[in-house]
Parts: structure tokens; C-alpha cells; sequence
């Protein structure tokens, strides 16, 4: 069970680090003038957003394991 919850922690790590990476990159593209500004704030919201919200979720259900186990 402990290597589970470990690869878990794992995912949920990578996951944050890759939304935080396209929200990073979309943030730096939009610097820049761009015609379509609202197309690439609709993208950066669903690239970056789903995998840091999947992220949180996941440190949410490792924490209440945790709480469980003690």
C-alpha cells in the first residue's frame, strides 16, 4: 500500500509541475501582443487548470488518507 500511496504522491506531484508549466508558458505567450487574447486565456484555463485542479484533488485525497491512518 505504501508504494501506491508513493507513486500516487508521484502523480499528483507531476501533474501540479505541468499545469504550472503551460499556465507559465500561455502567461509568456500572452506578454507578447497577440490578436486572439482571449482564445489563448480559454486554452491556458483548460490546459493549466485541469491538471492543477486534478493535482490539488489528489493532495486532498492523500491527506484524508493520511488523517484516516492516524
Amino acid at each position: 500500500m505504501k508504494q501506491v500511496i508513493g507513486f500516487y504522491r508521484k502523480t499528483a506531484w507531476t501533474l501540479l509541475i505541468l499545469g504550472i508549466w503551460i499556465v507559465v508558458g500561455y502567461c509568456i505567450r500572452l506578454a507578447r501582443p497577440h490578436p486572439n487574447t482571449a482564445h489563448l486565456v480559454i486554452n491556458m484555463l483548460a490546459l493549466g487548470g485541469s491538471p492543477i485542479g486534478i493535482a490539488l484533488w489528489m493532495f486532498r485525497n492523500l491527506k484524508k488518507e493520511k488523517r484516516r491512518k492516524s
